[in-house]
């Protein structure tokens, strides 16, 4: 625990693996669009290229060149991103964390079984197919113009890349920042509520646009709960990943081009699934969570 910290380290503390991040990722961004503006002007003669160097109108065809290229590879520089980011903030941060809370002879409830897993596991699927739906049945797509974009550009790889990044790579990463960093070290200080829901807003904000800011806010709480409840890092991990393989494989087998095709459908599909998540819900919240306080012995 750390009571006299300062503001700005206070600060670092919760934020410093998100900046990191970031770049981190705007550094791959940036390498990848100097790699490939030097490969189209390699494509070039010697004469087109001086000219599309000196001519600002040509200059601009291969900007938009290059950053057509770089939303169709979104998914796989995120991942280069990730992966490069990962073994930073590890040991950095979380693995630090963990050591520090074993020098300090603290312990914490873990309620790791199967079956608690498997609850994981349904709350989290029935909250992703849940507040996909809304965002259908409330059109809440044509509220961004930035939405549709995203998703083109998330799903633009293939599968099997869409299932490296999104569903292995990036959630480690995210979940390793929103819920192993930022989340448990907000708990510190602060009771579940407020370590959550600054933890869910942060993931929020960082998605970029309306839609995917209130989907990742509504999964962020959930992933904070079920880290709370199960006490366990791996349990976030496998929520973040079962709602992303959801998304990648409706997506990927037009699973919801049928569902929408009837509001009867979708209308089942939305209350079955708010029904198996409450049912999870409420099953994880009586678990017992938190910090184990020593016995002492007065003797």
């Amino acid at each position: 625990m750390r009571q006299n910290e300062s503001y700005g380290r206070r600060l670092w503390r919760l934020w410093g693996a998100m900046v990191i991040h970031l770049l981190i990722s705007y550094a791959c961004y940036m390498i990848y669009s100097c790699i490939y503006s030097f490969t189209c002007l390699q494509s070039m003669d010697g004469s087109e290229a001086a000219n599309v160097i000196a001519n600002g109108a040509e200059s601009s065809a291969v900007y938009d060149q290059v950053m057509q290229a770089m939303a169709l590879n979104t998914t796989a520089i995120e991942t280069v991103a990730a992966l490069l980011t990962l073994p930073i903030i590890y040991f950095m941060m979380y693995r630090k964390d963990r050591m520090n809370e074993k020098a300090e002879n603290r312990a914490f409830i873990t309620n790791g079984s199967v079956v608690n897993y498997a609850k994981v596991i349904l709350m989290s699927l029935g909250m992703a197919v849940v507040l996909n739906n809304f965002i259908i049945i409330g059109n809440l797509s044509s509220y961004s113009d930035s939405y549709e974009s995203t998703v083109e550009s998330l799903y633009a790889v293939p599968l099997w890349m869409q299932v490296i990044g999104l569903v292995v790579v990036m959630p480690l990463c995210e979940e390793l920042i929103f819920r192993g960093i930022m989340f448990k070290r907000m708990r510190e200080r602060s009771g579940f509520v407020s370590a959550a829901m600054y933890s869910a807003i942060v993931f929020g904000i960082t998605h970029g646009n309306m839609v995917q800011m209130v989907y990742a806010f509504f999964m962020g709480l959930t992933f904070a709960f079920v880290y709370e409840k199960v006490g366990t890092f791996k349990a976030a991990y496998m929520a973040h990943i079962f709602a992303n393989l959801f998304s990648v494989i409706a997506t990927y087998t037009g699973a919801y081009d049928w569902f929408c095709a009837a509001f009867l459908r979708i209308a089942i599909l939305t209350v079955g699934c708010a029904a198996a998540a409450t049912a999870a819900y409420a099953s994880l919240r009586n678990l017992p969570s938190g910090e184990m306080i020593p016995v002492i012995d007065e003797e």
